[in-house]
């Protein structure tokens, strides 16, 4: 959209009728002749701890040095919580993971009370195009407080929309393994019926799955190929390769007809997390020993 374009949207999106609703007719006039945009998505999911998270972010930092990260509730509201009034001021955070950070003590001040992320924002991460940068301004540098929804169609909406991806950040952090079951109440380890097998003390990774989102227009270089270099830092942080370990020995067990492959996508450091003292797992395998007793979720070997 040229300069001169831009401005007379602007203009018709200032001007309101008496009753206070905007010309419709005059705006879709003057986007008749705008292209459509061809519009991709990418989205996938992982078990990750905040150590990944790191990884991630350093990672982007190196390759994205102007890289703007926020909450996404200045754009967005979905999942949770509500989208933020444009009267809220807009914080910017030096990295992705210190945006984390800033997420979870939000929900720790605030007690969920509408399921588990209800408090927790989500981020958004953008990077301005070179006169948003020089501008400084906060506003510019969001690329705006709208978001896609089913009236974004034009190729000059996700112009604007700019190069950018959301992470939700979802999982609990480590808890005692007692505190960890799944929604059938499966895979727990209950100290009391578990008295002829001594623990070793150990924390398991609440098993939440993380989310990497993003929406891009196919014929835009630029934007399609930030959302795919993003994407791929991302899948650079996470396996689906992983062992079992005994939580009474901290050892792999080595389980007959196992191919070394797990249905979720877990974070490498989640995993090596296993091997620090006392141990941190990823989670209660789907699969126990012979004996019955629960076994976990670590590494194998090549990422020790």
């Amino acid at each position: 959209m040229t300069d001169s374009k831009r401005e007379e949207i602007s203009k018709l999106l200032s001007q309101r009728s008496e009753s206070g609703a905007r010309d419709i007719d005059s705006i879709s006039n003057a986007l008749k002749d705008e292209p459509e945009a061809r519009v991709r998505r990418l989205r996938s999911d992982a078990i990750i701890c905040i150590d990944d998270v790191e990884a991630f972010s350093d990672s982007l930092q190196a390759e994205f040095p102007g890289l703007v990260n926020f909450f996404a509730n200045y754009k967005t509201g979905t999942p949770t919580p509500s989208k933020f009034s444009d009267e809220v001021p807009i914080v910017l955070f030096p990295s992705l993971h210190a945006a984390v950070l800033a997420s979870l003590d939000i929900e720790k001040r605030r007690p969920a009370f509408n399921g588990p992320d209800f408090n927790r924002p989500g981020i958004f991460c953008r990077l301005p195009w070179p006169d948003e940068s020089a501008s400084a301004d906060p506003e510019q540098l969001i690329g705006g407080r709208e978001f896609p929804d089913d009236t974004f169609r034009l190729a000059c909406q996700y112009r604007d929309l700019g190069r950018w991806f959301t992470l939700h950040y979802r999982t609990k952090g480590y808890l005692h393994p007692c505190t960890i079951a799944d929604r059938k109440g499966r895979w727990t380890l209950d100290r009391e019926k578990s008295s002829d097998k001594q623990y070793l003390p150990f924390q398991v990774l609440d098993f939440a799955l993380s989310e990497f989102f993003t929406l891009y227009d196919l014929n835009d270089g630029e934007t399609m190929s930030f959302a795919k270099r993003a994407h791929a830092l991302w899948r650079r942080i996470y396996t689906d390769r992983i062992a079992h370990y005994d939580p009474a020995t901290g050892k792999v067990v080595q389980l007959e007809g196992w191919d070394g492959k797990f249905s979720w996508n877990i974070g490498k450091h989640a995993l090596a997390n296993a091997l620090s003292d006392p141990p941190r797992y990823a989670g209660f395998a789907p699969l126990s020993a012979s004996d019955g007793s629960p076994l976990m979720l670590g590494p194998i070997s090549k990422l020790r």
